[in-house]
């Protein structure tokens, strides 16, 4: 009832985009792609599991109806989001109910868990499905630990309940890494609900343990360069406080969630710079103590859960998303499980009528708050504008609407919203390159070519070589670079932006394809020809390379070898008149005759024909027919070259051979 209006919502200009429907990994499934997430991380993640997840998704809504402002279906991405976060409601309530002897009280923690305004980020952003696929396996790694260790037995589903709940936690790391902390959260769950020694505990976790490391190990690789990237690095200290404000926050947005956003601009080096960081830094760690001093064993592991859930991302260590926000409502999705352990034992042991109501009241009103932040979700702009309201300071969501205004070809108003973001954040290059895209659509070409060059400039700036952003960011600054200077006549520094973005990644087909015809337009032949292949063998699909190389193959009296490139490129694009042309030409200087009439038929009867198409065509059929001894044919074909081509010398002459030749006959 609370979140069913996602089902309706489109992708968002926030991650969406890289992650899913602009994602040709995502959206073509071959065996390749699916392979290629479990290779290597994917945009600073290691989440295969999840990526191939959305994969199967795509594949699906691929037959659907498209989006309003995507081509890709997203309304089966956003019921998906919803039926995980059902089903990890059920998950939370089988797994409090394990405690709480009390159905009806465990079903309070778990709508707490389900309708909690904090739940909506994860819920209502498509890309939050991996916080709601890893929560899922977590859940039942959980639940199935819980029931493992409650048996008395020591029978197969023991062992089965065991050896699931370690397959499962496997799968919550793959899905999202932050499950690196399940573990952590059964430990509590078997020192303080179970009661069970330490020893014990050891022996059960140390397989889980031993499954972390690798995990752990690519997930710093993939976060490798998050240190690198930030301007600013906290000390031992510095960062015990930020945790400490993190907690604060989060226990705020528990109690009260208001002014919720997916930006609240909280980085370390805004908290820092405030004095009240001291008393937000240091509370979390007194009301710890006081709460482990004097509260029972439920409220401790309520607690617990909830502290070490949220471990990761509290501050203690440097990850990405800290240049925006160390805090984020996503990260309590996992972390709820805590308070709704809490409520449903609270409201267990108290017996009055008026904490119960005063509960249902509490989440009347959290299911309200939920229902009303939902909406904001339901688009790129409407959500971009509500981060602003938020968060002021926020350049990724200006940079965000610039986006979005951009693929309504709105691009004045887009750049604005770019210049915007780099008023807050100079060195934001991907402002800086959205920009040029905006300026070169324009075709305002001196402003894209310096917006290119800020980007490149921003891009060499930064001296970490293991920064993985920085060779697709450099590559697509210089291709970029390339097509203006294309654009304005300046060929030599085209060339040469097309080398650098070759040189940055040598596997970039589309430069070697526009490098290649500039090196034709410039006379470089075999230059041309080499590039061509080089781009042939990186993508074969890549539309009018088999026709321009067969072309200069043609040229060379390759015959053969360019007609196989013009029949490749006519099936990649059965229409393309000047293509079936040129093949007619080289069949004809074969002297296959026959399948050269039958291209310059089908180019002749093809609708809409650009005039000049339609005249050679003409002409390399009147040859053929005066190749035949067929002259009346061959003076028809020729007299249609002249009606399109009045000037054409060519058939001028061979007009007249056919005449003479038909004279003579007579």
């Amino acid at each position: 009832m609370v979140f069913f209006q996602v089902t309706g919502h489109e992708f968002l200009e926030y991650d969406d985009n890289q992650n899913i429907y602009q994602n040709e990994l995502v959206t073509r499934l071959t065996p390749a792609n699916l392979v290629h997430f479990w290779q290597k991380p994917f945009a600073g993640m290691y989440i295969p599991l999840t990526y191939n997840f959305w994969s199967l998704q795509a594949k699906v809504a691929s037959f659907l109806p498209a989006g309003h402002a995507t081509e890709l279906n997203p309304y089966l991405f956003h019921t998906t989001n919803l039926l995980l976060h059902l089903a990890n409601a059920c998950l939370v309530f089988f797994i409090v109910r394990r405690f709480v002897n009390n159905d009806w009280a465990t079903l309070l923690g778990a709508l707490l868990f389900a309708i909690h305004p904090v739940q909506v980020e994860p819920v209502a952003w498509i890309t939050g499905g991996k916080d709601l696929l890893s929560a899922f396996f977590s859940l039942l790694s959980l639940w199935l630990y819980i029931d493992y260790a409650q048996s008395s037995s020591v029978g197969r589903w023991r062992k089965a309940s065991y050896l699931l709940a370690l397959g499962f936690f496997l799968a919550a790391l793959l899905a999202k890494p932050g499950a690196v902390v399940v573990p952590l959260l059964a430990l509590v769950i078997g020192l303080l609900l179970l009661h069970k020694n330490i020893k014990q505990l050891a022996y059960d976790f140390a397989p889980w343990v031993i499954m972390v490391l690798p995990i752990v190990i690519m997930t710093k690789m993939a976060q490798a360069t998050a240190a690198a990237r930030h301007v600013f690095l906290p000390t031992a200290w510095q960062r015990l406080l930020i945790s400490g404000d993190s907690l604060s926050f989060y226990c705020l947005k528990l109690l009260a969630p208001l002014h919720l956003g997916p930006d609240y601009g909280r980085t370390p080096q805004f908290v820092l710079q405030h004095d009240w960081h001291y008393l937000t830094g240091l509370l979390p760690y007194i009301l710890a103590f006081v709460l482990f001093w004097k509260a029972r064993g439920a409220y401790r592991a309520a607690a617990g859960i909830f502290v070490l859930s949220l471990l990761p991302v509290l501050g203690i260590f440097t990850f990405t998303f800290q240049l925006i926000s160390t805090v984020a409502d996503r990260y309590l999705y996992l972390a709820m499980l805590g308070p709704a352990l809490a409520a449903s034992w609270f409201i267990n042991q108290t017996k009055s009528k008026a904490a119960w109501g005063i509960s249902l009241a509490i989440l009347a009103l959290f299911g309200i708050k939920s229902a009303t932040q939902v909406p904001i979700w339901q688009d790129s702009i409407t959500f971009n504008q509500h981060a602003i309201t938020i968060n002021p300071r926020s350049w990724t969501a200006y940079g965000n609407l610039g986006n979005a205004m951009a693929q309504q070809n709105q691009q004045e108003v887009a750049i604005g919203f770019y210049q915007q973001a780099l008023a807050l954040k100079p060195d934001d290059e991907k402002s800086t390159f959205n920009l040029g895209i905006s300026y070169s659509i324009l075709n305002q070409t001196e402003a894209a070519i310096a917006a290119f060059r800020k980007t490149i400039e921003l891009v060499e700036s930064d001296t970490h070589k293991d920064n993985p952003y920085k060779t697709e960011a450099r590559r697509d600054a210089y291709f970029n670079l390339g097509i203006e200077f294309d654009k304005s006549e300046r060929t030599f520094e085209a060339i040469t932006s097309y080398q650098k973005a070759i040189a940055s990644d040598p596997a970039f087909a589309v430069a070697h394809a526009n490098l290649g015809d500039l090196y034709a337009a410039t006379g470089k032949i075999d230059a041309a020809i080499t590039t061509y292949q080089k781009t042939l063998a990186l993508d074969p699909s890549i539309k009018g390379v088999n026709g321009n190389l067969g072309l200069l193959l043609a040229a060379q009296g390759n015959l053969a070898t360019a007609v196989g490139h013009f029949n490749k490129a006519l099936a990649q694009a059965p229409n393309d008149l000047p293509v079936r042309l040129n093949l007619g030409l080289a069949l004809y200087q074969q002297k296959d005759f026959a399948e050269a009439s039958r291209q310059f038929l089908q180019v002749i009867q093809a609708d809409r024909a650009p005039v000049e198409v339609s005249a050679e065509a003409y002409n390399g059929l009147g040859a053929i027919y005066m190749a035949q001894g067929r002259w009346q044919e061959a003076s028809d074909a020729l007299q249609k070259v002249l009606q399109f081509a009045p000037d054409h010398q060519y058939a001028k002459d061979n007009l007249q051979k056919t005449l003479d030749e038909i004279n003579k006959a007579r």
